[in-house]
C-alpha cells in the first residue's frame, strides 16, 4: 500500500496575540506534528484497550527547537524548553466541542495565555497533563511557528485547535 493513500491525523493550529494595548500583535496557522508517542497512544486506546485521557491540555514553549517524532513527555520540557510564564497556574485546557466529520475543535473555548514577562515563543503543543513543566503523561502533539513570535508582558495568546482524521483524496 502507499503510504499516500493512508489516512492522515494532525491538528491544526490558529494562534492570535493580542497585545496588551489591546490590538492584535501577531496571528499565526501551524500544522503540527504528532509524535510516536501520541501515535502510540491513539493506537493502544483504539485497538489495544489502553485508558484514554479525557483532559488534553496546551502548552506554549520558548526553545529554538522543532519538535521531532522521537518527543515524549519526558524529553519535551528540556528539549523545547516549555515557556512557564504566564498567569494561568496550570497549562491551559483544551476544551473541544463535538466530533463530527472526522473533526473537532475548541472555537467556542479558545485556550488563553496571559503572559507575565517578555518572552519569545516558538510554538506550542498538546499534552495529558496539566502541571507546567510535567514529564509524564503523553504528547499528542507538537508545532513550530514560521517564526519566532513575541509574547510581552500583559499580552494574551488564544489558541485554537483542531484535531482530525481525513481519509485519502
Amino acid at each position: 500500500m502507499n503510504k499516500h493513500q493512508l489516512p492522515h491525523a494532525g491538528l491544526e493550529f490558529d494562534v492570535v496575540c493580542i497585545g496588551a494595548d489591546g490590538r492584535e500583535a501577531w496571528r499565526e496557522h501551524a500544522k503540527n506534528l504528532v509524535p510516536i508517542e501520541g501515535l502510540n497512544h491513539m493506537l493502544g486506546v483504539v485497538l489495544k484497550g489502553v485508558t484514554p485521557i479525557t483532559t488534553w491540555y496546551i502548552g506554549i514553549y520558548e526553545g529554538n527547537a522543532t519538535p521531532q517524532l522521537t518527543i515524549t513527555a519526558a524529553t519535551l520540557p528540556g528539549l523545547l524548553t516549555e515557556c512557564t510564564t504566564y498567569a494561568e497556574s496550570t497549562r491551559v485546557e483544551f476544551v473541544e466541542g463535538n466530533v463530527a466529520n472526522g473533526n473537532t475543535d475548541n472555537a467556542a473555548n479558545l485556550a488563553a495565555f496571559t503572559s507575565t514577562a517578555d518572552k519569545t515563543i516558538y510554538g506550542a503543543f498538546v499534552s495529558g497533563a496539566s502541571t507546567k513543566g510535567a514529564t509524564s503523561s503523553v504528547i499528542l502533539s507538537a508545532f513550530r511557528f514560521p517564526s519566532p513570535k513575541p509574547f510581552s508582558t500583559g499580552s494574551k495568546l488564544y489558541v485554537q485547535g483542531s484535531p482530525s482524521i481525513a481519509n485519502p483524496a
